[in-house]
């Protein structure tokens, strides 16, 4: 039949949180032989063979050949094992050598599905056949005659692919337990890690000063969970952020949140899943060990390869894991123990997810308290500008009446085009004009051209306010 091209997962993935775990169950409901008929039919490889039609004379049936019966396995079991034996593209006697001489044409996959899909049981009475009966056998039943003559083939076939399936597990293991042991070690030599907690600690002793909480020598390390829930008294910001500016300030924020990256890593590693699986992977090299000193398997070319290539270097690898998550629990219990917390209630991956948290909030903290300093500046900047402003409008008010003052001792009267408005607004024009050519010029001299009077000295914003106020103007 033509195949489907998708990707499997792989069976490591395939957890109980997963849908796959117990699809299998309604896979079943599916199994019927109408389906499994019409998909033979209906995606045939090869154009289907036209049915014989009804009518056809008892004469013209042709007598049926060998392997068209099923002696032993049902339709079902027989459709399951065709399945499973077909990418290998061998016959059956040819896939039970293969097996025998440890072949690399026997697959992962093949091993998986048909341990998934076949019952071992039924190769006990494929052994009382008689050599007439195995004339008669077909691909899939042949196959199973030929297994039936293979002592242990289930356990041969899993711990075939528990051999091929070692060294990805091994090798995943392996880093994750070293994480949580280097981990442990770094935080507690780490000056920086000490003085961060020395420093939350002395704020909250100061902050507790006169209550029953005051002068303690330690707290529970989960409150760095909720350095967050203390807000200041304006409510603008929290402890979190006033910690994160107590570090900037000091220019030690970033080490500190280097320091506390370092728990990221050991934060993915579940230290008790881990052990589990190291203990699980030393008890089946074991097993295999005690399955190949059989004498019925010692001398097989299984045995032998199992003994020679693999069994050594396994077992090495397995006492080298098992050693290094002994040694990460160690670690973990000595840090519990320097921190005074309890690592059954708050396990490996837990407190250092805890580290970890609190470093990505610290860091948004500063982030925040950046934007908010960056805002304040504006405004600041903003009533700078209001404020001068505001003085130069004085200046220019204080000079136009400073000047109404001169012309009515002198008996002058001012004409409609230069009112009050106009020479204040005028005023102002100079006082802008000096300010922006000090600005575009570094805050250096400036040079004024002054319509007026037809000057063209340099002059002060303060001189040139002098000379408002005096009336010169």
């Amino acid at each position: 039949m033509k195949r489907f091209n998708w990707q499997k997962h792989h069976d490591r993935k395939i957890t109980e949180d997963t849908v796959w775990k117990n699809l299998g169950s309604r896979e079943k409901q599916f199994e019927t032989s109408s389906i499994m008929q019409e998909l033979e039919q209906n995606f045939a490889t090869k154009k289907p063979v036209k049915q014989m039609n009804v009518e056809t004379s008892f004469e013209s049936v042709k007598p049926k050949k060998k392997g068209e019966e099923l002696i032993i396995l049902d339709s079902k079991s027989a459709q399951n094992l065709g399945i499973v034996m077909r990418p290998l593209k061998k016959t059956g006697q040819q896939i039970i050598q293969a097996i025998i001489d440890v072949s690399d044409e026997i697959t992962t996959d093949f091993i998986i599905g048909i341990d998934k899909n076949f019952d071992f049981a039924l190769l006990e009475q494929f052994t009382q056949l008689s050599p007439d009966q195995v004339e008669l056998l077909g691909n899939q039943e042949i196959f199973c005659y030929h297994a039936s003559k293979v002592k242990f083939l289930k356990q041969q076939l899993n711990y075939l692919k528990f051999s091929r399936g070692f060294k990805e597990e091994s090798d995943d293991l392996s880093p994750q337990v070293l994480a949580v042991s280097g981990a442990c070690k770094f935080f507690m030599k780490s000056e920086d890690f000490k003085n961060f907690l020395a420093l939350v600690l002395f704020c909250g002793n100061y902050m507790n000063s006169g209550s029953n909480k005051a002068q303690t020598y330690g707290f529970d390390i989960t409150f760095l969970r909720r350095l967050k829930d203390t807000k200041t008294s304006d409510g603008e910001m929290t402890f979190l952020h006033y910690l994160a500016k107590l570090l900037h300030n000091s220019g030690t924020l970033q080490q500190t949140l280097n320091t506390l990256a370092e728990a990221e890593t050991a934060s993915k590693v579940s230290l008790s899943d881990t052990t589990a699986r190291t203990g699980k992977l030393s008890k089946e090299v074991d097993a295999l060990t005690k399955f190949v000193a059989n004498p019925s398997v010692a001398d097989t070319k299984f045995g032998v390869k199992m003994t020679e290539e693999f069994i050594g270097p396994a077992t090495d690898k397995c006492d080298k894991l098992t050693s290094a998550a002994t040694q990460a629990e160690k670690s973990f219990k000595q840090i519990a123990d320097w921190l005074v917390f309890d690592p059954k209630k708050m396990p490996a991956d837990e407190f250092f997810g805890l580290l970890a948290t609190v470093k990505d909030e610290l860091k948004g903290a500063h982030k925040t308290n950046a934007q908010r300093e960056e805002e304040k500046a504006k405004k600041a900047q903003q009533q700078k500008i209001q404020d001068t402003k505001k003085q130069q409008q004085g200046i220019a008010a204080a000079a136009a009446a400073k000047r109404r003052q001169q012309q009515a001792s002198a008996g002058e009267q001012t004409s409609e085009d230069e009112n009050e408005d106009d020479y204040a607004a005028n005023l102002m024009a100079a006082l802008n004009t000096d300010n922006k050519a000090r600005r575009k010029r570094g805050g250096g001299r400036k040079r004024m051209e002054m319509r007026k009077s037809g000057l063209n000295d340099t002059l002060r914003q303060d001189d040139l306010t002098s000379m408002l106020m005096n009336g010169r103007m």
